[in-house]
C-alpha cells in the first residue's frame, strides 16, 4: 500500500506522474524507432521497454514500495504499446518487484547496475518461461534476441 506521506504531498503525486509519464515517452519513442528502423523485429522489441527506469526513479527517490506500485503500473501501459502484451505484462511485474525489492538501499552507482542486472535477468527467465509454454512453436534466434534485448532494457 502506498504510504500516506506519498500520496499526501502534492509533491510526490506529481512525481509519480511526472516518473510515469517519462517513462511511457521513452517506451514510446523505442516503440517508434524500432518500427521505423524495420532492422528489429516487433516482437524483440517489445522487450527492449525501458521497464527499470520507473523502478529505480522512484525506488531512488521514494521508497520500494511505492517503486512496485509505479512499476506495476507503468509495465501495464508499456505492455499495452506493444505486441504479445500479456507476456510483457508479466515480465514486467516480475521486474517491478525484484528490482523494488534490491533497490531498498540504493546509494552507489555499482548497486544500481546490479539492480539493472537483476532486472533484465527476472525478464530473461520470464522469456524463458514463456518460451516453454510453447516451445515446439519457438524459434531459438527469437528467444535469444529477446533475451538480449532484456538484458539490455536492464541497463
Amino acid at each position: 500500500m502506498v504510504r500516506p506521506a506519498v500520496m499526501g504531498r502534492n509533491t510526490g503525486i506529481l512525481l509519480l506522474g511526472v516518473v510515469s509519464i517519462f517513462s511511457l515517452l521513452l517506451a514510446r519513442g523505442i516503440l517508434a524507432a524500432t518500427a521505423a528502423s524495420g532492422f528489429i523485429d516487433p516482437a524483440v522489441a517489445g522487450f527492449l521497454l525501458p521497464f527499470a527506469v520507473p523502478i529505480l526513479l522512484t525506488a531512488l527517490l521514494m521508497d520500494s514500495v511505492t517503486a512496485v506500485i509505479v512499476g506495476v503500473w507503468t509495465s501495464l501501459a508499456m505492455s499495452l504499446m506493444a505486441p504479445s502484451s500479456m507476456d510483457l505484462w508479466i515480465a514486467g511485474i516480475t521486474a517491478s518487484i525484484l528490482g523494488a525489492q534490491y533497490a531498498k538501499d540504493l546509494r552507489t552507482r555499482a548497486k544500481m547496475f546490479r539492480v539493472g542486472l537483476v532486472i533484465g535477468l527476472s525478464e530473461i527467465a520470464c522469456v524463458f518461461a514463456m518460451t516453454a509454454r510453447n516451445w515446439q512453436e519457438a524459434n531459438i534466434a527469437d528467444v535469444l534476441h529477446q533475451g538480449g534485448a532484456c538484458l539490455v532494457s536492464g541497463f
